[in-house]
This record gives C-alpha cells, structure tokens and sequence, in this order.
C-alpha cells in the first residue's frame, strides 16, 4: 500500500491477516499523521479552510468524523512477521516522514528502498503530478520478490498524451 494504504494493509497484518509479504510506499507513521498532511496540503496548495465538524478536509477527500476518529487510532505496528513473510519500505528519498517510519520498523527486519519521485506525485497540484516511474518499478520488483508468479519483467511504457472525452451534454 502506499500512505495510508501502507498503515492500513500494516494493520490488517497486525491484526492476523495472512499475507506473503508487505510492501509500504511512503507509509504514514500514523493516521494522525496522514490527516495532519491532510489539512496541510488543503490549506498551503488551496487556501482552504477546515470545515469545524470534526471532520477533515483533504485536496481530494473530506473524511467524516467517524472516519478521522478511526484513522486517527491507527499506528504503524508491523507486529509479529513469520520467517516467510517479507516486509519492504519504499521510502521517499527526501526523508518526509519517513524518521517515524524508521523508528516503528526499528526491531523488525526490513529491506529498505529509497525512491524518487513521491513529491511530485503525492504533494503536487494534480495537474501537475507526475508518476515516479522509477518507483514504481521498484514497488513491482518487491511484489515479485514477495509472491510466486511469472518471471517475465513487465516493461513499463508510460503514454505520452491522453484523450479528454467529452459526453454529447458537453460536459
């Protein structure tokens, strides 16, 4: 998982889930930390305020105030990792965050990949995000590395143009 998708699938394997491996690009070291970027990147990109309902407002995403109630208990806890099961960090390269990673990872062994690219891709405006092709080479590496499957290399080719599709209404 990537972000908070990171500190989820963590949580689920905390919580007994079975897995081959677990693969955290960028991971949150916490769901308070996640909400905080949040309403950071809200309030430096667009000027935006919080809406005071406990309730937290993202450049994407509002969550609810359950939801932040939720995401807010959750820590990165890697947990107990059987011998078989493989845990991989790919971890940003300009160091956001990733001291708090670091430390919850401290006793448990994990392959550490520095990758490029997570700024312009997550902390960017969306029309000008750009995908780390690199890094993601890196995160189709670990999973390999973690499941049994083909060993034929997957060849990334990123398209240089998109179509916009307007509907007949004009939008």
């Amino acid at each position: 998982g990537m972000r908070m998708g990171a500190l989820l699938a963590a949580e689920a394997v905390a919580r007994g889930a079975r897995v081959d491996g677990l693969i955290c690009w960028d991971p949150c070291a916490s769901g308070r930390d996640f909400l905080r970027t949040e309403q950071t990147l809200l309030a430096t990109s667009y000027g935006a305020q919080q809406l005071g309902d406990g309730s937290v407002a993202g450049p994407a995403f509002t969550y609810s105030a359950e939801t932040v109630a939720d995401l807010s208990a959750l820590k990165l806890e890697p947990g107990p990792t059987p011998d078989s099961h493989r845990i991989v960090v790919l971890a940003r390269t300009d160091g956001f965050g990733m001291a708090a990673v670091r430390k919850r990872f401290a006793s448990t062994p994990v392959d550490w990949i520095e990758v490029d690219g997570q700024a312009e891709l997550i902390d960017a405006y969306p029309d000008t995000l750009v995908l780390p092709t690199t890094a993601i080479k890196s995160a189709c590496e670990a999973v390999g590395g973690c499941v049994d499957g083909p060993t034929t290399a997957i060849r990334l080719q990123p398209e240089m143009s998109a179509e916009v599709l307007h509907l007949p209404d004009g939008s």
